[in-house]
């Protein structure tokens, strides 16, 4: 992710996204999330440099998470 000025590698909170299904998780993401699209970001903590958050649509309707669950892409590994 980036702005004008500067870019944020991002991890997504509490996901682990199997091997097998990177790329359609990817495609899913990009279709719903389009290149240039304005997110808000709810940040979690770093881990290895990378800052782990959750990611919304700028009318908070989509979150990256709850997309990927929702097509059996992911489980959460975390509790809320």
């Amino acid at each position: 992710m980036g702005d004008q000025n500067r870019n944020l590698t991002i991890g997504l909170f509490c996901v682990d996204v199997n091997e097998n299904d990177e790329l359609e998780a990817t495609n899913l993401l990009k279709k719903e999330f389009p290149r240039g699209s304005k997110v808000k970001i709810k940040p979690f903590g770093f881990k290895e440099n990378i800052l782990l958050a959750k990611v919304f649509n700028i009318k908070g309707t989509k979150e990256m998470t709850e997309l990927l669950v929702a097509k059996d892409l992911t489980g959460e590994i975390c509790s809320s």
